[in-house]
C-alpha cells in the first residue's frame, strides 16, 4: 500500500469514528434535556395538586360562618 492511500484510509476511519462519537454525545444530551423538562413538568403538576389539596382541606375544616372569608383569601393567592 502506498503512503497516500494509507493516509486517506486513516483520515476516513478517524472521521467515521469522530462522527459516531458526536452522534452518541448528541443523543445523550437530548436525553438529559428531556429528563430535565420532565422533572420541571412533574414539579409543576405536584405544586398544583398540593395547592388544590390544601385549599380543599381549608374549605372542609372551616366553620360555615368563615367559608366565604376563606374562599376570598384563597382566591387572592
Amino acid at each position: 500500500m502506498s503512503e497516500t492511500i494509507l493516509h486517506i484510509l486513516l483520515v476516513v476511519v478517524s472521521s467515521i469514528f469522530s462522527a459516531g462519537i458526536a452522534w452518541a454525545s448528541f443523543k445523550q444530551l437530548r436525553k438529559d434535556v428531556n429528563a430535565i423538562g420532565k422533572k420541571i413538568n412533574d414539579s409543576e403538576k405536584d405544586a398544583l395538586r398540593r395547592h388544590h389539596n390544601v385549599s380543599l382541606v381549608l374549605m372542609l375544616a372551616a366553620p360555615a360562618k368563615k367559608e366565604r372569608e376563606i374562599c376570598e383569601l384563597l382566591k387572592e393567592g
